[in-house]
């Protein structure tokens, strides 16, 4: 059997075709029906992989592009100077949620919005490799704030906001211990 590459209307054309065929042989031929039923699932079972992979191509290569703007952080937890918590500005669920397999917390940066800095609080149960740092957008660094071993207890790191551009900003709390990464998150607005 020799494989064809074929445009995927071409091949949905050929199966068509194809069932067509079996349907004209079994009325010519007299084939027993349990056969002509398993020749048209054949051939269906081939149409649907067709149609299948031309979707998926479809969806794989004819879509656009995901612009920065659409990749773009979305929604806040507000924290007050002290520390305190307000409500959100959209859409902020799953932001600051606290690590429980590696006992570690990232608590909202106080305050957010933030005009020139924020406060950036960890809480860590034992010591371990840590990594902080903020994305501008969905895997641009902006900047590394912490990278290496802390030991247990809370740290208050200072992200110094002045010369950043106005905007959504998305800080990483990353735990590396035994082979294992644990990761959280939350974001910060930046306003001027």
């Amino acid at each position: 059997m020799s494989l064809r590459r074929l445009h995927p209307a071409a091949h949905v054309s050929e199966a068509m075709t194809g069932l067509a065929c079996i349907r004209a042989r079994r009325s010519q031929h007299s084939i027993p029906e349990p056969m002509f039923i398993l020749r048209l699932l054949s051939r269906l079972r081939i149409l649907i992989v067709i149609i299948a992979s031309a979707i998926a191509a479809c969806i794989g290569g004819c879509s656009s592009p995901i612009t920065p703007k659409e990749q773009a952080f979305q929604g806040i937890q507000i924290a007050f100077e002290n520390g305190q918590l307000g409500g959100t500005i959209g859409d902020a669920s799953d932001d600051w949620q606290p690590i429980t397999d590696a006992c570690a917390e990232f608590p909202a940066a106080f305050p957010n919005p933030a005009r020139s800095s924020s406060s950036l609080n960890v809480r860590l149960c034992q010591p371990d490799t840590v990594r902080v740092w903020v994305e501008s957008a969905p895997g641009v660094n902006y900047q590394t704030v912490q990278s290496g071993v802390m030991q247990a207890g809370q740290f208050t790191l200072t992200m110094d906001w002045s010369s950043a551009p106005a905007g959504i900003y998305r800080c990483y709390l990353e735990i590396r211990r035994n082979g294992r990464a644990y990761r959280t998150y939350g974001d910060v607005k930046v306003e001027h």
